[in-house]
């Protein structure tokens, strides 16, 4: 994240673009949407000015950190939509999630809104229909557990929210009301300690 970087060196101007961008449709030239952010908004918009083409459209924030954290968490979040048995289930873990993401930026300090932005409910969206960690989700939701699902049927695929999982359990498991995240605190606990996935619908 920017404030990472930014302990080297405070005096660096970073902004981070995120969104709903699948690289295979971008190549096709299919019309897609992403977030430029940068505390100063004139800074966001001279780069979406550079970057822009009739296929490849930019919105902006000065929300960085709420942009960078929804587009991380939504890998997590991606994984739990993805364990529905059904689509109903899935789209009531949707709507369950979207609820957690916006208490987690809150409690971090991002605005709200950020949520339901591109790099929120927008990425959550394109990473539950069809992504990598949409798929592992899927076989969480059967049963299996994380490692076997990841050397049975993923070995070679990067899941991205499980990476996250790990990095972050520690924190949240110990530093925020677990009860107001059920969704995030079940598949945490899944992930890192190789359980089958419980989530209470």
């Amino acid at each position: 994240m920017t404030e990472q970087i930014k302990k080297n060196n405070n005096r660096l101007n970073i902004s981070a673009l995120k969104g709903p961008c699948l690289a295979k449709e971008l190549s096709r030239k299919v019309k897609s949407y992403t977030v430029v952010a940068n505390k100063n908004i004139k800074i966001a918009k001279n780069i979406g000015s550079i970057i822009s083409t009739n296929f490849y459209k930019t919105e902006y924030s000065t929300d960085v950190r709420g942009v960078e954290f929804s587009s991380a968490i939504k890998n997590i979040y991606s994984m739990i939509i993805g364990s529905g048995q059904g689509n109903n289930t899935s789209s009531a873990l949707f709507r369950k999630s979207i609820d957690e993401m916006e208490y987690l930026i809150k409690f971090f300090k991002g605005n709200r809104e950020t949520v339901y932005g591109l790099a929120g409910l927008g990425d959550l969206y394109v990473s539950a229909v069809g992504g990598r960690n949409s798929k592992m989700g899927e076989y969480l939701g059967k049963g299996i557990t994380f490692k076997e699902a990841k050397k049975r049927f993923m070995r070679e695929d990067t899941i991205e929210g499980a990476d996250l999982a790990f990095e972050i359990a520690p924190y949240v498991l110990k530093k925020i009301n677990n009860k107001k995240i059920p969704l995030m605190i079940a598949l945490l606990k899944a992930i890192t300690k190789n359980k089958k996935l419980k989530i209470n619908y």
